[in-house]
């Protein structure tokens, strides 16, 4: 038997924000009841604090500080805890209604690994007592057996029914317009928008645009067009570090020049070594980091780059990789703009190749809308559907590189047609000449 000391698992810091924001924010609360439990907390004076509110709440008390201060002194555990100090110092710890419940899974992971360490401890505890029974081995090992089984059930049976309500209650919710749309008529929430082009076609570009001028309040495809700015990330899991400043300093001035910037909303994740979604540890990076920035939209590039196939299908890799996208909108109500490839085909041109994202048809079904950047000319490119749009959107029918932005839209179906013939007649004269 090894006599390494195996450290307790604890995140002091998650029970902190946990209970700061449920003593303020009674919503809060009933957004983790069903994760959670008095025992999930590590220090007990955590667990004294979480009952008192959940004993608040179950009578229709108002949860509030003084409230869980009084509940606290009559129950004679505000000594305990720390007094009145240590409460304030609850209220004080940061946390947003956006990460409460990123919080509380941080809380009940640490008390499950906590649990499954005892179960180790009382399996090596019978190996020692038991050498030579193996009647009453057996025996004790089937009970842990069981305690870990159900250790295992609860990962899924402690989580809430997201979505899960009334037809009154859904259909009477007061809905507004920013509550619905991102940028109105183009961009909702939770929407995933891909986009597929060429190597470089300009993507990258595109999707630093898309969320520079939404973190700045500025429409990117009308920059002379103002709305309600939000807060960005782009992830950029392939370009090196100084294209990324150099470009990145580029688009932040001529943002700068439209009349806005807002760098508390602007947030880039530089990650060129790519994430494995398909990887626990990388997919819960990526919900901390739109948890600890609070964004809103997320653009992602390159696709390929966010997992990693095993040997096994481009299906089975695609929707695994799906899986955590989804999980992550649910419950951050993100919209995702994520960059990727097209299949190589035989013609030069970019139209030439497979219309369709590389890899699995699966993508092409799953998103809220697809857009490819197909090369027509020089500067001129057409904005082409993939897929029926998920509701109506208003997109622009092509791009052109260059103007105010890195890419100017362009409306007018005869101006698309006028500028792919000059294209077209400009190449024709280079050539004769």
């Amino acid at each position: 038997m090894s006599d390494v000391e195996i450290p307790v698992p604890l995140n002091n810091e998650a029970e902190q924000a946990l209970l700061g924001a449920v003593i303020q924010d009674a919503r809060a609360f009933d957004d983790v009841r069903a994760m959670l439990s008095a025992s999930d907390f590590y220090r007990p004076a955590h667990a004294q604090v979480w009952s008192v509110v959940e004993a608040l709440r179950d009578v229709g008390k108002a949860v509030d500080p003084l409230a869980v201060m009084q509940a606290l002194r009559e129950n004679g555990e505000l000594t305990r805890i720390g007094g009145g100090s240590y409460l304030h110092d609850l209220i004080a710890t940061p946390w947003t209604s956006a990460n409460v419940t990123y919080q509380a899974r941080l809380v009940r992971e640490a008390s499950r690994a906590r649990r499954a360490l005892q179960i180790n401890q009382r399996i090596s505890q019978a190996l020692i007592d038991n050498p030579a029974d193996h009647e009453r081995l057996l025996s004790a090992l089937a009970r842990q057996a069981i305690e870990l089984e159900v250790l295992v059930d609860e990962r899924s049976g402690l989580e809430p029914v997201h979505g899960l309500e009334r037809w009154d209650d859904f259909l009477d919710r007061e809905r507004t317009l920013e509550h619905r749309w991102i940028i109105p008529d183009l961009l909702r929430r939770q929407d995933v928008f891909m986009l597929l082009a060429g190597e470089g076609g300009g993507k990258t570009w595109f999707t630093r645009q898309f969320c520079m001028c939404i973190s700045a309040g500025i429409h990117p495809f009308h920059p002379d067009t103002f709305i309600a700015p939000r807060t960005t990330l782009h992830i950029d899991l392939e370009n090196p570090e100084d294209l990324v400043a150099e470009e990145g300093h580029t688009l932040r001035t001529q943002v700068k020049q439209l009349g806005g910037w807002r760098p508390d909303n602007a947030h880039i994740w530089h990650k060129p070594g790519g994430l494995d979604l398909r990887e626990r540890k990388d997919a819960m990076l990526l919900e901390r980091a739109i948890a600890e920035t609070g964004a809103e939209v997320v653009s992602l590039g390159s696709l390929y780059k966010s997992f990693k196939r095993r040997g096994d299908s481009w299906d089975q890799a695609a929707e695994e990789c799906r899986d955590v996208f989804d999980k992550i909108r649910e419950r951050y109500g993100v919209a995702f703009i994520l960059e990727h490839h097209m299949p190589k085909g035989d013609g030069g041109a970019s139209f030439d190749r497979p219309q369709s994202p590389y890899g699995s048809q699966q993508w092409i079904g799953w998103c809220s809308l697809g857009r490819i950047i197909n090369r027509v000319g020089d500067n001129m490119y057409r904005f082409d559907n993939f897929r029926g749009d998920r509701g109506e959107r208003r997109m622009p029918l092509g791009l052109i590189r260059g103007g105010q932005l890195p890419w100017t839209p362009v409306w007018d179906r005869e101006e698309l047609l006028y500028g792919m013939w000059e294209e077209v007649r400009k190449h024709e004269e280079k050539r004769h000449h």
